[in-house]
């Protein structure tokens, strides 16, 4: 299974460094989505140049309807307890004002108060399956199929119905994907990684580049950031403004020695960490380039763990909406999952949930686990528990891999038996 851990929690994660407009989605998703595939197509035809490798999607497997879980959240954590969210002054250390609605221009909608779980259909030839990123109208899912013999394939959900994705490489996983259904990510092809790009129309481009490349994050204008050299805090963080050119390099502060990047907003801000010393610290990138650290919650870890362990540190790995996620003390004995308001510039830490906090939508709605292995979602005063197929466990969890900007749709995994896992989809009202 995909290990959430300090290095690829962010995959969750999930956009742009054009100037071009960014187009959030309404509220009608839907309309939006079908309003920007008009404004795509001469984007389109820009980017890929003469360098797409048409690669075509091998025929969807029927499959029965995923089994509808109707049942309100398990027994475990009260779902009603609120979550005692205190945004903090980085200065003062006081507390400030709560915000009420989307940071990033998205009209406010309510949190959902309840949630169905429901499998979604797997190909045929597979024992296990998960999501590993959607896009922001909840629409569609990527994933992994993983086979009998060991090997692994890219699954694509479209309104719930399976398609495996033929990609060169072993070891292929979508990252991110976008409002307009494209998708990035990574394969492993003759002893190195190598970066793609995942058409809505099928289409697999190998993005440009030398060495070690990771493509991570999406954005809906189609600017894709990443890594080169290492996926973890020794890597150097790249974005490809242009997907037929080779990526660009983005600036380190004074006395880092390195990066990993984790994703990438409406705005084109790229977000990640730079590594000082044995410490990773939360940073960003504006879309012009220039480069500025997110405060710190008070009294997160900042002298350096003895023995030359690593850490403390403090990572982002989900943005989106004027929001960031992530963990302050990580590698400490009191690690923090918070959430950043990245143009009030200020740190929430967030309870209910444990560390690291997971994605974030354009609401500010996030969602993570609990160390009984359940999955929530916390939205400001509010705590979802969501439902299970079978009671998880702390080595067993329910996974939240990606949620819509409106809330309603949230993807992941849960285990079933044995060493058996299922990509599921939690339909919230």
């Amino acid at each position: 299974m995909v290990d959430l851990n300090e290095h690829n929690a962010g995959d969750l994660l999930r956009a742009g460094l054009s100037p071009e407009p960014p187009r959030p989605p309404r509220v009608d998703i839907a309309a939006a989505v079908r309003a920007g595939r008009r404004r795509r197509s001469a984007r389109r035809a820009a980017v890929v140049g003469g360098i797409a490798v048409a690669v075509a999607v091998v025929v969807a497997v029927p499959a029965a309807l995923a089994l509808n879980r109707n049942e309100g959240a398990p027994a475990g954590p009260d779902p009603t307890a609120p979550a005692t969210i205190r945004p903090v002054d980085p200065n003062t250390g006081t507390p400030g004002p709560q915000p009420s609605r989307s940071l990033g221009g998205l009209p406010f909608v309510s949190p959902p108060t309840s949630c169905t779980v429901h499998e979604l259909p797997a190909p045929a030839g597979g024992r296990s399956n998960l999501v590993t990123a959607g896009s922001p109208d909840g629409q569609v899912h990527f994933g992994q199929l993983y086979l009998t013999g060991g090997d692994k394939r890219v699954v694509r959900w479209r309104a719930g119905q399976p398609a495996t994705v033929t990609v060169e490489g072993d070891e292929p996983m979508v990252r991110s994907a976008n409002n307009y259904h494209d998708a990035v990510g990574n394969s492993l092809v003759d002893g190195r990684w190598v970066p793609w790009l995942l058409r809505d129309d099928d289409t697999v481009t190998r993005l440009p580049g030398d060495g070690d490349l990771y493509a991570v994050a999406i954005s809906d204008t189609g600017a894709v950031a990443g890594s080169r050299g290492s996926d973890g805090p020794g890597g150097h963080p790249i974005v490809w403004r242009d997907t037929a050119a080779a990526p660009v390099e983005l600036a380190l502060p004074a006395g880092a020695t390195g990066g990993q990047v984790r994703a990438i907003d409406e705005q084109g801000a790229v977000f990640g960490s730079v590594t000082m010393g044995a410490q990773e610290l939360p940073y960003y990138w504006e879309a012009n380039g220039t480069g500025k650290q997110l405060p710190l919650p008070p009294g997160t870890p900042t002298a350096p763990n003895s023995g030359g362990r690593p850490g403390p540190s403090t990572v982002v790995y989900s943005a989106r909406g004027g929001w960031a996620t992530g963990v302050a003390g990580l590698y400490s004995s009191s690690p923090k999952p918070v959430r950043w308001s990245v143009r009030g510039d200020f740190v929430v830490v967030l309870s209910g949930v444990d560390a690291p906090a997971g994605p974030v939508n354009g609401m500010g709605f996030v969602v993570g686990g609990t160390a009984g292995g359940r999955a929530v979602l916390v939205a400001d005063d509010q705590r979802l528990v969501l439902p299970a197929i079978l009671d998880p466990t702390k080595d067993r969890p329910n996974l939240a891999r990606t949620i819509s900007d409106d809330g309603r749709t949230i993807a992941g995994q849960a285990w079933k038996t044995g060493d058996t896992f299922q990509a599921v989809v939690w339909n919230c009202h």
